[in-house]
């Protein structure tokens, strides 16, 4: 069974290693690099569900040419994010938000002091207000 994961994963693997090193702009931004919808995203799809479908079948204690399976996964990820064809963490886009309200209105506010409970209660009164 080794020999013919063998014969799968390292060609498929070759091709997207090429592709990337001759399609890619340099680009990590989310669909800035790669079409979201080419052929590269298409052959990377299928190489993730290949590795999925291998986990499955054989487990993730698995070596193939030297390389756990898990190797192999982190391989393929590494090479989607670097083409643009992950999107946005969803942290990374609330750490972004706190730099942009940071920079606009500083750290400080006044209702940066206040625990939870008073801050919704602040809340609440001003919106009691606006009535």
């Amino acid at each position: 069974m080794k020999e013919s994961l063998k014969q799968t994963i390292t060609p498929k693997w070759e091709v997207l290693k090429e592709m990337f090193k001759e399609g890619t702009n340099g680009v990590e931004r989310y669909g800035k690099n790669f079409p979201l919808d080419g052929e590269f995203n298409t052959l990377a799809s299928e190489f993730v569900d290949m590795l999925g479908d291998i986990t499955m079948d054989q487990g993730f204690r698995i070596e193939i040419e030297g390389l756990t399976l898990d190797q192999w996964k982190e391989r393929g990820w590494n090479l989607i994010e670097r083409a643009g064809l992950l999107p946005e963490i969803a942290w990374r886009d609330d750490k972004e938000s706190d730099k942009f309200a940071s920079e606009r209105w500083g750290d400080e506010s006044e209702f940066s002091s206040l625990s939870d409970e008073d801050f919704e209660n602040a809340i609440l009164k001003s919106l009691s207000k606006s009535k």
